[in-house]
């Protein structure tokens, strides 16, 4: 009785051991799923030539456009400003200077919602409003999108490339929206995560902006690393995103 007893317990434990194999089984393939189904922006590139990106996200204040110009020029820089449509309608001579000095101007949605929330339709409006703000003055419809908050999700990102443009995030962030960072701080964020392909984050219209701006420039510089604009850093096609939001180019 007892030896029946013994080998009912360790059937049962040999099923309960089976189906936790299953269950493991289970779950990992559906991450796996999962993650490939996930959709992802491009956060950098993968290059080897030293190049990266300086990028602005613009939805506040613009007096200090004519400085941030002044100090790209002096270092022969051309950046790219993602650029709220409402901030565009109203510093359009702001938009105009930046774009006739040849920086990119692009889209970081029109009103700057959380656009996470919102229906495909208004997400797809809210996106068309800002080009259409930044075509009317500049000539050109944006090919870049930045979410606003750095928020994506499968949605979102599908909708922009239905919209044949990019969905862009960044590798390293100055952090220059926190009031308690220093220039000193913001260029340390940066430079500790700065590589070949990565895209910069800064916002114009804070506290330190210029001064951040100035330092980087010349750090970057002799670091040996070339700046260029986004659109010349990413791959348009045949190119791949790992998990990591790195934009690969696909061997072929």
């Amino acid at each position: 009785m007892k030896y029946v007893l013994l080998k009912k317990r360790h059937l049962t434990l040999a099923s309960a051991s089976l189906l936790i194999s299953v269950a493991l089984i289970i779950l990992s393939a559906t991450l796996m799923s999962a993650s490939k189904s996930r959709l992802l922006p491009i956060y950098s590139v993968d290059r080897n030539d030293n190049l990266v990106s300086l990028t602005f996200d613009a939805a506040w204040s613009a007096e200090d456009t004519d400085d941030i110009i002044r100090l790209l020029k002096s270092y022969d820089v051309k950046a790219t400003f993602f650029c709220v449509g409402t901030w565009v309608e109203a510093n359009p001579d702001a938009v105009k200077k930046l774009h006739d000095a040849g920086h990119e101007i692009m889209n970081h949605s029109d009103k700057h919602p959380h656009i996470t929330g919102i229906s495909e339709t208004k997400f797809i409006e809210d996106t068309l409003s800002c080009n259409e703000r930044i075509k009317a003055i500049t000539g050109i419809e944006p090919t870049l999108y930045r979410g606003p908050y750095g928020e994506y999700d499968n949605k979102t990102i599908a909708a922009v490339e239905k919209l044949g443009m990019q969905y862009i995030q960044w590798s390293a962030d100055t952090v220059d929206w926190k009031p308690e960072n220093d220039s000193k701080k913001q260029i340390e964020n940066v430079m500790k995560r700065l590589e070949s392909g990565g895209i910069i984050l800064m916002h114009n219209g804070t506290e330190h902006t210029v001064e951040t701006l100035g330092g980087l420039l010349e750090v970057i510089k002799n670091r040996g690393y070339k700046i260029v604009p986004v659109s010349q850093l990413i791959y348009k096609d045949n190119y791949t995103i790992d998990q990591a939001g790195k934009q690969c180019k696909k061997m072929i």
